[in-house]
């Protein structure tokens, strides 16, 4: 009886086992068929409903792995509804746009059971390959406006990043994210063309988290507690396809506040004739090569909110030539508001840098003559230079309105040559002070520069000192130059056309030498030469700067 009651019990254990297995078997099988379909419609939907129909998120080939907690997704591309952005972008509602594009996504332990039971999503790593990341910002309103404080189209664009990952969850977490060679593209609001296109990024983000309290929490940015971004090159064409721009190294990493940049070159691509061939006017060719650019204590949430914070900029080892043709004519644009303070104003960017420092520099003019059909330099060795104050926000300015500028070199490699520049900040007539030193030097060492710029030619001589003081406005300069040398010999020259070519001849008369005053102070008497410089409103504030004191030195040495 008993043995009976046992089978009977064993019988019954087996089928109801085996009604169980066949159950779950049933439901795994029916799992596998509906959740794709669900969580294809959750995601989807999630995105449109949350972005009020802005956003599209599309995917395919979702794989999902309860067991070992891993999700792979291809082809991930969210999108903008344009009629929606344009209709939001009229009524001043559309915050930055954003279209991403991911050929594969890998997340790595995933809690399943959690993200089921509570709508907290957690995992361990994310890693994304190949990602486009196209950004079109809200135009930025009118800086000389702002007061410091967050953009709110920029703001809207964290909510909606929230809005977008989030869904129907509580909150997402992950330990890290890995983007590897990342191509990142700006647009122009108005146009749409592309602004800039960087390719070859690496992102590396940890301790994630997106929840409802994002917003309250400073120690993030982009939701993640550290952001480490590297581009070890990049490179990318003008315009006008006269330039390529060229980075390398590039390297950002949160918890420094620090970003660097190995080298940054900006190099020709027409040589300087062909440069000059091809406007009708004269115009600067640039030749830089910037290095060791190291910008300190970046304020990370402002430059979120496209505004440039910082402490400290330095920049070493660097060199930059400028090269100008002047047989070509001026061209005609008013440059009465272009001066360096004024241009700081109009840019679109606010930016607030404490100090810019420049290191171990080389700066070289070089200006094509077509009396001489040679070119002049004015080089400057050995530069150290620090720009305090560099601010475009009214809050700042309102605390200084000075930006200046302590620059020190050795002037041709010859004389020491110190400068001091004080621009006012927003002062409707462009104001500054301008006073410079130079120390001793041989006064031939000024040849290579005279003769082609000023068919002049110094034998013999010394030049003692400098100095030079201007006080200008966007109209004019008045100041003094006091130049002191001894038994300087001076001789004209002109050009030789026998040939239909440029070269130097000396003048058949006694003339010319004899102008030149041969020394300052003689007989006792110091010359020092007054100046009242009317400004050229079609150059630039260094041609205001050189013309008057090069219009000074002549008048003292008797070459008016």
């Amino acid at each position: 009886m008993t043995e009976r009651k046992t089978s009977r019990r064993s019988i019954v254990l087996y089928i109801i086992s085996g009604l169980a297995v066949a159950g779950i078997v049933a439901a795994i099988i029916f799992w596998q068929q509906i959740k794709y379909k669900l969580v294809n419609r959750q995601l989807t939907t999630a995105v449109s409903d949350k972005s009020a129909g802005l956003y599209r998120l599309s995917y395919k080939n979702l794989v999902i792995d309860e067991v070992a907690g891993n999700v792979s997704v291809e082809d991930i591309h969210l999108s903008t509804d344009s009629s929606i952005y344009r209709q939001q972008s009229k009524q001043h509602e559309a915050p930055t746009r954003i279209d991403v594009r991911i050929p594969k996504m890998v997340v790595i332990g995933v809690k399943t059971p959690k993200a089921l039971l509570s709508k907290e999503l957690e995992g361990q790593s994310i890693y994304i390959q190949s990602a486009v990341i196209e950004v079109t910002p809200q135009r930025l309103p009118d800086h000389a406006s702002a007061t410091g404080k967050e953009n709110p189209s920029e703001t809207k664009l964290v909510d909606e990043i929230y809005k977008q990952v989030l869904g129907n969850l509580k909150s997402v977490k992950a330990d890290s994210l890995l983007l590897h060679d990342l191509t990142f593209i700006i647009r122009d609001p108005e146009s749409g063309q592309i602004k800039f296109r960087g390719s070859g990024f690496s992102c590396g983000f940890s301790d994630i988290l997106i929840d409802s309290a994002h917003q309250n929490d400073s120690s993030r940015i982009l939701f993640a507690r550290e952001i480490a971004v590297n581009c070890k090159n990049l490179s990318l064409n003008s315009k006008d396809k006269k330039y390529k721009y060229i980075f390398s190294g590039l390297d950002y990493y949160s918890p420094a506040n620090r970003f660097r940049v190995a080298k940054i070159r900006v190099e020709p691509l027409l040589s300087e004739s062909e440069f000059a061939r091809t406007y009708k006017y004269s115009k600067d060719r640039l030749d830089f090569s910037i290095e060791n650019v190291d910008i300190r204590n970046v304020d990370r949430f402002a430059l979120f909110n496209q505004r440039l914070i910082a402490d400290s900029m330095v920049i070493g080892n660097s060199s930059f030539k400028i090269f100008r043709d002047i047989s070509y004519p001026h061209d005609s644009v008013d440059r009465t508001n272009a001066y360096p303070q004024q241009a700081l104003m109009k840019l679109p960017l606010p930016v607030n840098i404490h100090k810019l420092i420049l290191t171990r520099s080389f700066v070289e003019y070089k200006e094509k003559n077509a009396k001489s059909d040679s070119s002049g330099k004015l080089q400057f060795f050995a530069v150290h230079a620090v720009l305090s104050n560099v601010t475009n926000i009214p809050g700042s300015i309102e605390k200084n309105n000075k930006m200046r500028l302590d620059f020190q070199s050795r002037f041709l490699n010859k004389a020491a040559f110190h400068a001091e520049l004080t621009m006012l900040l927003q002062d409707p007539d462009g104001k500054f002070i301008l006073d410079a030193k130079m120390g001793p030097m041989n006064a031939e060492s000024l040849n290579p520069m005279l003769q082609p710029m000023a068919l002049a030619r110094i034998d013999k001589g010394k030049i003692q000192s400098l100095a030079y003081h201007l006080d200008a406005d966007k109209m004019h300069g008045i100041g003094k130059l006091t130049f002191l040398y001894s038994d300087i010999k001076v001789i004209l020259l002109k050009k030789d056309d026998a040939q239909n070519k440029y070269k130097t001849k000396i003048l058949p008369t006694l003339a010319a030498g004899l102008m030149v005053k041969n020394s300052n102070p003689a007989k006792g008497e110091t010359r020092v030469s007054r100046i009242d410089f009317p400004r050229d409103r079609h150059r630039s504030i260094f041609n205001l700067m050189w013309k008057s004191m090069f219009m000074a030195i002549k008048e003292t040495v008797g070459m008016k």
